[in-house]
């Protein structure tokens, strides 16, 4: 009886190991798909100018999100304050 006990213990914890290790691949898989459908090709094809070319891009990018996020809550703040003056 008390094998049955340690297996089960033990089962439990490949179990566990078992959904981390699943975990692990699904987001190492997601991070090869990025990196296949950026426009990297590999980073030995990254040249100083190619890699600073490409941090701009995405910083710009960034920059660009957050403007663009920006210009929707001050449209949104506009709109409650002309429609708190209509009402």
């Amino acid at each position: 009886m008390q094998r049955m006990e340690v297996f089960d213990e033990v089962s439990v914890e490949i179990q566990e190991h078992r959904s981390t290790a699943e975990n692990s691949s699904r987001q190492i898989r997601g991070w090869a798909n990025s990196l296949q459908n950026s426009e990297i090709q590999s980073q030995r094809h990254l040249s100083d100018d190619s890699r600073d070319r490409y941090e701009r891009m995405n910083r710009r990018e960034e920059f660009n999100k957050q403007q663009a996020e920006y210009k929707r809550e001050l449209e949104e703040r506009l709109k409650r304050k002309v429609q708190e003056r209509k009402d």
